[in-house]
């Protein structure tokens, strides 16, 4: 499944969490590690699953940090400091 990660992700990113999700949740982390080699994808594929899983769960640090890693390298205008 991993092998057709990266078009399944550009396909539908949000359909990918859910197959990957149902399947086995150990299999989100190696996704995430897998599209490293693709930072858009793997931003696009990271917000997706924190989008879903929203306030009401725990997200774990890791994900937090790289999420905010990827924002600054690859979207910075998203991360930066507004006007107070």
């Amino acid at each position: 499944m991993l092998q057709y990660l990266k078009e399944l992700v550009t396909m539908d990113s949000e359909q990918t969490r859910e197959i990957l999700a149902l399947m086995d949740k150990s299999l989100e982390a190696s996704a995430i590690k897998y599209l490293e080699s693709i930072p858009q994808l793997q931003l696009s594929y990271l917000e997706k699953i924190l989008q879903k899983r929203g306030s009401e769960t725990h997200i774990d640090d890791d994900l937090l940090v790289l999420h905010i890693q990827l924002l600054c390298k690859l979207d910075p205008k998203r991360v930066s400091d507004q006007d107070h």
